[in-house]
């Protein structure tokens, strides 16, 4: 805390006893000299007599048991810098205290402050005028911008400005006269966006794209393909926009046609060259059968046969059938193994017999305490109290093993 100079200040301090706790009710004379001693930044003691009510207090023994205040007089507070303070029993009644802190002067921080706005000062224009920051700008009123106060300067550099960038802008050819008007001429290079026309204007290039057009339009008419009030919208509507696909479907199914259909003499024989078409591989009966007897296994027994009898699966059930009923019995059984791993089942029970055997057994001597450890001889599994006939702790004439 920064206490002022030249300044009479209060200091706050809560006294504690050996314990910890705070201590109320201590009066000067149970400080020792009754007096409260500080020291100065030059190093020198001063042993400040306290009285109750004048510069010692006591703030609120219920609601801040321990917390006293002291009164420094400003006579004592005339050295700028680091002061110490120290305030020592008379007795055992509380623990002695020191403290730190430091004298500062408000005159000091109004030399700070002044030496800072010295040097905004200097950062400021030299030339300010009426006070503006700039000669440039007109005179304002306090808090009014008015057209009458910028119209003269600020509007000249601004317009000034503007006609600068423009006139840098445009080129000598395409720039704008003294009077205002602009004298762009209509070349090529002046529809950037457009692109320059082929002939001598846009519209010329327009006129010859509608002579072509209607040149092509006639000559579709020429051989009878659309009448002369068909649009090309009605010629698309026409043909239609999955015309490439069909053609494209057609084409594979002909990819597949034997090279000379009209060596084909039999009907059956056709047929079963386009039971062919679109396949990529083609099977024999001899390979049908092969994938048969397969699945069938060695005894070429019937589906519902390899998977246990009807009972199992029925006539209809397909192999999707099979392979959910397989799915929900490998479900069951694994919550049968999960069950077996819950505290209490039998499968816990099971394995905690098994750790008890396979660990070691130990006897605390100190406490009369059987431990039963896991196998890796660090875990307790079970503890059980050794008691003798009059339920005492005992590892000699043991009688009794209670659960801890």
């Amino acid at each position: 805390m920064a206490l002022r100079q030249n300044t009479n200040e209060r200091v706050f301090v809560r006294l504690f006893n050996s314990l910890g706790n705070p201590v109320t009710g201590v009066t000067p004379a149970n400080i020792l000299g009754g007096n409260f001693t500080i020291t100065k930044s030059d190093g020198t003691n001063v042993d400040i007599g306290l009285t109750a009510g004048v510069n010692w207090f006591e703030v609120d023994s219920t609601k801040a048991p321990g917390l006293y205040q002291i009164l420094i007089l400003a006579a004592n507070l005339n050295l700028i810098g680091h002061t110490t303070w120290s305030i020592q029993p008379s007795g055992a009644l509380f623990i002695g205290i020191v403290g730190n802190d430091s004298v500062t002067s408000v005159l000091a921080d109004i030399a700070n402050v002044q030496a800072d706005t010295d040097n905004i000062q200097t950062r400021l224009p030299a030339a300010l005028v009426g006070g503006r920051m700039d000669s440039n700008v007109g005179a304002m009123t306090n808090d009014v911008i008015t057209a009458a106060s910028i119209a003269t300067d600020a509007g000249v550099e601004l317009g000034g400005a503007v006609w600068a960038t423009a006139a840098r802008t445009l080129t000598a050819a395409t720039n704008i006269t003294s009077t205002g008007t602009p004298t762009f001429t209509q070349t090529g290079d002046s529809y950037i966006r457009l692109g320059a026309p082929v002939g001598v204007s846009i519209s010329a290039d327009i006129a010859t794209v509608k002579t072509d057009l209607g040149n092509t339009l006639s000559n579709i008419e020429g051989v009878g393909f659309v009448s002369a009030t068909d649009s090309l919208q009605a010629i698309s509507n026409n043909v239609g926009p999955g015309v490439g696909a069909d053609v494209a479907a057609i084409k594979a199914k002909t990819d597949n046609l034997p090279a000379s259909p009209a060596n084909e003499v039999t009907s059956t024989a056709i047929k079963a060259k386009t039971d062919l078409i679109g396949t990529v591989a083609v099977a024999s009966q001899s390979d049908v059968n092969a994938a048969r007897d397969s699945i069938k296994g060695i005894q070429l027994l019937d589906i519902s046969t390899i998977a246990g009898g009807a009972s199992f699966v029925s006539g209809s059930d397909n192999l999707h059938a099979i392979k959910q009923a397989i799915g929900a019995g490998g479900s069951s059984w694994d919550d049968l193994l999960a069950n077996h791993n819950l505290s209490g089942s039998f499968g816990a029970a099971i394995r905690l017999i098994q750790q008890a055997v396979a660990g070691d057994q130990k006897i605390q001597v100190g406490n009369a305490r059987l431990q039963f450890y896991d196998v890796d001889g660090v875990t307790i599994l079970r503890e059980f109290y050794l008691l003798d006939e009059n339920n005492q702790p005992s590892i000699n004439n043991v009688k009794t093993r209670k659960k801890v």
